[in-house]
């Protein structure tokens, strides 16, 4: 586990470090997802905290194709991302990582730091990915807010749009 910690960021390349959690932070990761979920276009639903206790239990116990990583700066908890890889769902071989989810504390971030967490993130999401040797990270905005801001942060780091993310609302 060390040694995926390392390969994730060092401290002395940024002033957001990103690394695996400790067990003492899943209250703050909790808070910060909670947090994510209320500015989504889903925050009329109920944050469940019994599906929350079932991410965390696989976060905290990781199948050898997933992983939840953390985002530090001045010492505190800002951002996570949650990913797992897998093969292409009609190919063979093909593996690639899905990004399930990628929060920011926007309470405790400026516009710049949450910009900077986001982007570190997404380097230790690459990151996993080449050491997993999976040739594509796919990364879902599906929140409803902030799309052009995410967008532009994403081409930033060389993503490129392959499609949306629609919602029908039925009544």
């Amino acid at each position: 586990m060390s040694d995926e910690v390392t390969i994730l960021a060092s401290p002395k390349q940024s002033s957001v470090r990103v690394r695996l959690p400790e067990e003492r932070e899943w209250a703050t990761v909790r808070a910060i997802v909670r947090q994510h979920h209320a500015r989504t276009v889903f925050s009329d639903i109920p944050f469940s905290d019994s599906k929350f206790d079932a991410i965390e239990q696989q976060a905290r116990y990781p199948a050898p194709n997933q992983c939840l990583i953390v985002a530090e700066a001045k010492g505190e908890l800002v951002g996570l991302a949650w990913f797992s890889a897998g093969e292409y769902i009609i190919g063979d071989g093909g593996l690639m990582t899905t990004t399930h989810l990628i929060a920011v504390d926007t309470e405790r971030c400026s516009r710049f730091l949450s910009a900077k967490v986001f982007m570190r993130l997404i380097r230790g999401i690459v990151l996993w990915s080449e050491s997993r040797n999976a040739k594509h990270v796919l990364i879902h905005v599906t929140t409803g807010a902030a799309i052009k801001e995410t967008d532009r942060l994403l081409r930033a780091g060389d993503a490129r749009c392959i499609g949306g993310g629609y919602v029908v609302s039925v009544s």
